[in-house]
């Protein structure tokens, strides 16, 4: 294969490849969630265009996010301490292997106390515990760098004092942001495998951990694209089969835009589909003799002629006229719920 005529054509199609990189992933995302329901609408080549080309957008978008939210505890952390510590005269006569374990481990030592210690904490304490330590390491580090400045430290010790006082911040900094990937496949994962909660968490702190300490100890040497771009390919491959985000995100995006995989409060119907649901022995919350109402039904699926709908365990193909309406319950905000509940009491 002639590796010039490649490039020449990549570059000449450089639209056309992309907008088929596009439709390749939107149509991706909505083959990975209609096998997963078992049901295939159908629609019009135009507007599937669209939907994939709205669906790609948005799974790019949170690939990104799941990306930048996995190696953010690991690169800050390099950034900001450890790359000064790979390049500092101190360790000049190290080798290089000697200079990236002591980077793991400076990283990985609070890092592992702190998950540690969330595992072994039950709720709900730990969140109390957590802002009690933000609160006094913000506190502490604010005092040694008072007295670090007010104090005569000779300069070698308050070269080291100020450092130690980086180092601690730098990695405070960190543990938080690893508690954020922590969240995420926690999300993505829950009910999706079968297993414990405590076993899920395991294997999500073991993964947050390994990949960011890679990130933490790179070697100044490696090309930055290469590097990113071998550590961006197996965060998201270890995500997506791993944690089940590969069926997990298919679904958000579908629920997204309101192609499916959303729950209404109460669906109405014509008497046509009212009778076929009665003879499938499900009874209509309230009925009258021209449609009735069914609560808390899931649209498995909006698109094409006909919904897709679940009822308790069974799942029914209803004609989209045979749908009067429906209606989905508002989720209010944090202020508006306090208020309810004090208006309750």
């Amino acid at each position: 294969m002639d590796i010039n005529k490649l490039k020449e054509y990549f570059y000449n199609n450089l639209g056309t490849i992309f907008w088929s990189s596009i439709l390749l992933l939107g149509g991706s995302i909505f083959t990975i969630y209609y096998a997963h329901i078992r049901y295939m609408p159908s629609f019009d080549f135009q507007s599937s265009t669209m939907l994939f080309g709205a669906s790609a957008v948005t799974a790019f978008l949170l690939f990104l996010i799941i990306i930048v939210v996995f190696i953010l505890p690991g690169e800050y952390w390099y950034r900001v301490f450890g790359k000064r510590v790979q390049e500092s005269t101190h360790y000049k006569n190290k080798s290089e292997n000697y200079k990236k374990a002591f980077c793991a481990s400076l990283f990985l030592f609070p890092q592992a106390t702190m998950f540690t210690a969330l595992f072994l904490v039950k709720e709900p304490h730990w969140e109390s515990l957590f802002e009690i330590g933000i609160m006094l390491l913000a506190i502490m580090t604010y005092i040694s760098t008072k007295i670090a400045s007010l104090f005569e430290v000779p300069k070698k010790g308050q070269n080291k004092l100020v450092e130690t006082i980086e180092y601690c911040w730098t990695s405070f900094i960190s543990i938080v942001a690893s508690l954020y990937p922590l969240l995420l496949l926690t999300s993505l994962s829950e009910g999706a495998v079968d297993l414990q909660l405590n076993e899920m968490t395991i294997i999500a702190i073991v993964t947050i951990l390994g990949i960011n300490t890679i990130v933490a100890m790179r070697p100044n040497r490696i090309s930055a694209f290469i590097f990113y771009g071998i550590i961006s390919s197996c965060t998201l491959l270890i995500v997506l089969f791993s944690f089940n985000a590969i069926t997990t995100i298919p679904k958000e995006v579908i629920k997204l835009y309101g192609f499916g995989n959303f729950e209404v409060k109460t669906l109405t119907l014509k008497k046509e589909a009212c009778n076929y649901l009665k003879a499938q022995n499900l009874h209509a919350f309230s009925k009258s003799i021209d449609f009735c109402i069914y609560k808390d039904v899931i649209i498995l699926s909006s698109l094409g002629e006909n919904y897709f709908i679940k009822i308790g365990e069974l799942e029914h193909i209803v004609a989209k006229d045979l749908v009067l309406s429906w209606s989905k319950e508002r989720k209010p905000n944090k202020t508006q719920a306090e208020n309810d509940e004090l208006a309750k009491e």
